[in-house]
């Protein structure tokens, strides 16, 4: 009985195996009906298929063409995935015939056309993926067409162009059956349609990469109480209380992804109640106060990024529960307090990003040994203190990429020469007072080094031409000796060092795909070599050496994508070459502190998105030509110390962008243009932020604009600043007539010097209007009058100067008036009522708003001092008739010179006689 049984299974095993073999024999055999073979090869023969993807498609059975599927009982083709295939061309109507078919992926491939006709004729699709299936703007479907697809669970759009009116929006909620809806990147703007609230059925949602705004609406909680994950962000405008996610929402939900939008609040407790969440993401949005404690109850959590809010606080230590943890990004917040040990219990961890934040204390690297995975670790820009063990050697050998910039480092971390797979190095603004250690150059994976911003020693390996760096930041150290480039480095900054000698004149073909090169601040000499510039550079700054030499020609020929050409304070001579209109991309222009001569280059004016010229302290000479008035972008403009004579054109004042002239120490005469309300950059107050201005940032390195102006009496180099600085200076020129009185419409300027002109009449009231003013320069000219009232306006004003003129009557003693003493009027024997102050004194070597206040003691009106300053005012003008006789003897450099020492003088005679200190 029991050897029948078994030959009974035996046989019943026997035949189940042969049915099914012969079923898969079958299947692949099985001819599909001519009329799908048919509908296939018209679709394929209105398309390009350079990649041969449809090779295959030929012979009767069009059930085994490459990526085709069959229903096994009709034998009619049920799918049709195409994803990735980079077909181009029509989409053939009668593909639309395939009555049968349920699968339809055409996903990343160049189709054009409108499918909105057709689309809604595959009655049995319960999959449609179009995502990227042809340019945004020339394939076409729309939401209404789809509404006939009663079966349709999934649907994907990411990257079309999908407007959503409100038949639209209906046609979504008809799709009952959805359960998964992905429109990435479609365009979408206006509210979360509200017809989203019909689908029921929908577990996955991403409506990402949108122009979707207003709040998160309240009916949005019955969407989220069925969901499994979702995705709004990248929708900037899209805002609302972030405690929705803690209310009516699944607890089985996996991902939530809101980064980079609106929403704000504080993360709520509830968070905790979502157990099985393993994706919270609200990188760059506006939430804040402190993480919630319940967090620790997400034992699935795989990824948690916060990074780039307001939270604040310190870091739980209940985070270290969270043993699936492999990425945790808390950057770029307020968090404080020491880093918990407890990140040591984080097994699983890969990422550990904890950067700019407020975090103190010290800790060694040595407590992370537990993290065997650790791949990224960021702990820049805290209050930290970093230190790591020489003997440790880390139980983790991945790791990839170390950023321990401004941690009070005081060595490189002797571990890393363990770290082989190392790409990414960052050791900037520490303490490193060492040579760099030979095992650095030995990481052979290493893309990007930055060891900025320390105090490094020693000379650079001539193995470094050998290695493979793409970004090599070494700036501001002690380095020395010639300069070995790493071939193929996309950026290298090698300035504030001590490298000597000449730059390679192979540099080019080293650096054939750099895009930006930063030398400035060395000790280089010689020329500049014609290969130094490639097609593909971005940034070229060789500003402060001492090259020599002309500027090559053609460096400015192959120069096409240059936005930054700095070459200023160096030896270079002759004149400019005349090839700058193929500069078709260049904003920042700095040539200053050279010896180049001639006029200027008419190429220029071809130049039109600059922002920047700066060719102050050359020997260029000529007029100002009147072309510049075509270069409408321009914001700063700086020639001055040059040998430029003639008027100041009017085109340069129709200049409405322009921020900051300076034309002073140049030859220029006749009056000031009067159509000074065409500079509206300076006539509104408002702060302007012109791109690049400021600085110029690319791929994180950065370029930093820095303009040498007279500022409140002295010379500053502006740098922070740069952006909101509203300055004029046309002072050391020959300039006459009167002030224009238009000169009040420039509301928004800080800085006005006219001083050492020819200028006269009185002082407009009108410049009472320019309440921004913080320096006001007007000495040494034949202005005349009274000193107006209308200045005591000026409650911003900081420094004023209107010694040497022929001013006469009282001195106003309201406003800023109270703060200046006698220096601000010297040389105006007709003045009276000077008041007694404080005057404020400015130190300019390290720029903006950098002051000090001196005691100085105001003039009485008792004989004694009367009769001392008068005969201080008579040795003062037979100082003065002296040294202007004299100056007719000398050549213009010590004329400038002679004029600062006649200032001194004068102020120095004056106090020693009436016995000031």
């Amino acid at each position: 009985m029991e050897a029948t049984v078994s030959y009974s299974k035996v046989a019943l095993a026997i035949i189940t195996i042969s049915c099914g073999l012969l079923c898969l024999i079958a299947y692949p055999t099985m001819a599909c009906p001519l009329t799908d073979r048919n509908v296939l090869l018209d679709f394929k023969a209105d398309l390009a298929d350079e990649d041969k993807r449809l090779s295959s498609w030929h012979g009767l059975n069009c059930c085994t063409w490459s990526g085709v599927g069959c229903n096994f009982g009709t034998g009619h083709v049920s799918l049709l995935d195409l994803n990735g295939y980079n077909l181009e061309g029509d989409i053939h109507s009668s593909l639309f015939e395939l009555a049968e078919l349920e699968h339809l992926d055409l996903s990343d491939n160049y189709f054009q056309g409108n499918i909105t006709p057709h689309i809604g004729m595959l009655k049995k699709l319960s999959f449609l993926a179009l995502s990227d299936a042809g340019d945004a703007n020339e394939f076409y479907v729309s939401l209404e067409s789809l509404s006939n697809l009663v079966s349709l669970e999934y649907l994907v759009l990411d990257g079309l162009n999908i407007s959503v009116g409100k038949e639209s929006a209906e046609a979504v909620g008809s799709l009952r059956n959805l359960q998964e809806l992905s429109m990435s990147g479609c365009g979408l703007s206006g509210p979360i349609p509200n017809s989203l609230v019909k689908l029921t059925s929908l577990l996955h949602l991403d409506l990402s990469r949108n122009s979707l705004l207003a709040q998160i609406p309240a009916w949005f909680e019955n969407v989220t109480a069925h969901l499994l994950s979702l995705d709004l962000s990248d929708n900037y405008n899209l805002g609302g209380d972030i405690s929705f996610i803690g209310q009516q929402i699944s607890p089985s939900l996996t991902r939530i992804i809101l980064s980079r939008t609106a929403v704000e609040g504080e993360i709520p407790s509830a968070i905790g109640n979502v157990s099985s969440l393993e994706s919270l993401h609200l990188f760059n949005t506006r939430i804040e106060g402190k993480i919630p404690l319940s967090i620790a109850n997400l034992s699935k959590l795989f990824s948690l990024d916060l990074s780039h809010n307001n939270l604040r606080g310190s870091i739980p230590p209940s985070l270290g529960s969270l043993s699936s943890l492999s990425y945790l990004d808390l950057s770029y917040n307020q968090f404080n307090g020491a880093i918990p040990r407890t990140i040591s219990d984080l097994v699983s961890l890969k990422h550990l990003w904890l950067d700019s934040n407020g975090l103190s204390g010290s800790i060694s690297l040595s407590l992370l040994d537990n993290l065997t995975r650790l791949e990224y670790l960021f702990l820049s820009n805290n209050h930290l203190t970093v230190s790591s063990d020489s003997p440790w050697i880390p139980q983790f050998r991945n790791l990839q990429a170390l950023r321990l910039s401004s941690c009070n480092l005081d060595r490189i971390p002797p571990f890393l020469v363990t770290q082989y797979g190392m790409i990414e190095l960052d050791l900037s603004a520490n303490r490193i007072a060492t040579d760099i250690p030979s095992w650095i150059w030995d990481l052979t994976s290493l893309y990007y080094l930055n060891l900025s911003c320390n105090q490094l020693t020693g000379s650079l390996p001539s193995s470094l031409t050998s290695m493979t760096l793409m970004y090599l930041d070494l700036h501001n150290n002690s380095l020395e000796g010639p300069l070995p480039l790493p071939p193929d480095a996309h950026l290298l900054d090698l300035s504030g060092n001590q490298f000597n000698g000449s730059i390679p004149a192979d540099t080019g073909a080293y650096l054939s795909n750099s895009w930006y090169l930063s030398l400035s601040r060395n000790n280089l000499s010689g020329a500049i070599p014609d290969s130094i510039c490639t097609p593909e550079l971005q940034v070229l700054d060789l500003s402060s050496n001492m090259l020599s030499n002309m500027i090559p020609p053609h460096l400015i020929r192959k120069c096409s994508s240059l936005n930054v050409l700095d070459l200023a304070e160096n030896h270079l001579e002759g004149k400019m070459p005349a090839e700058w209109g193929n500069l078709k991309e260049i904003n920042t222009l700095k040539l200053a502190g050279n010896k180049l001569r001639g006029l200027l280059p008419s190429s220029l004016s071809k130049c039109h998105t600059l922002q920047v010229l700066d060719l102050g302290n050359n020997k260029l000479q000529g007029t100002i030509p009147h072309w510049i008035g075509k270069l409408s972008q321009l914001h700063v403009l700086v020639l001055r110390s040059n040998h430029f004579h003639g008027s100041v054109p009017r085109q340069v004042i129709d200049l409405s962008n322009l921020q900051i002239l300076d034309l002073s120490h140049n030859r220029l005469s006749g009056p000031i243009p009067s159509n000074l309300t065409n500079l509206l950059a300076m006539v509104n107050e408002s702060q302007s932020n012109p791109n690049h201005l400021e600085k110029y940032t690319l791929d994180g390195a950065i370029y930093t604009n820095k303009i040498v102006m007279s500022w409140k009496g002295g010379d500053g180099e502006f740098v922070k600043v740069l952006f909101i600085l509203k300055c004029i200076d046309l002072s050391n020129n020959n300039l006459s007539g009167n002030i224009p009185l238009k000169m009040g419409s420039l509301k928004g300027l800080i800085v006005l010097n006219l001083s050492r002109n020819h200028l006269s009449g009185p002082i407009p009231k009108t410049l009472g209007d320019m309440d921004q003013l913080e320096s006001l320069d007007l000495s040494i000219n034949r202005l005349n009058g009274k000193i107006p009232l209308e200045l005591q306006l000026l409650t911003y004003l900081e420094f004023l100067n209107l010694s040497y003129n022929m001013l006469d009557g009282k001195v106003p003693h309201g406003g800023q008036f109270l703060t200046f003493g006698e220096s601000s009027y010297l040389g105006n024997p007709k003045l009276s009522e000077i008041p007694f102050t404080n005057t404020t004194v400015c130190n300019n070597s390290s720029g903006y708003d950098n002051c000090t206040s001196i005691e100085t003691i105001g003039v009485e009106n008792s004989d004694a001092e009367m009769k001392g300053w008068a005969i201080g005012l008579g040795l003062s003008y037979s100082l003065g008739f002296s040294i202007v006789i004299g100056i007719l003897c000398f050549n213009n450099r010590i004329r400038k010179r002679v004029f600062n020492l006649y200032d001194d003088a004068v102020l120095a005679v004056d106090r020693c006689i009436t016995g000031n200190k």
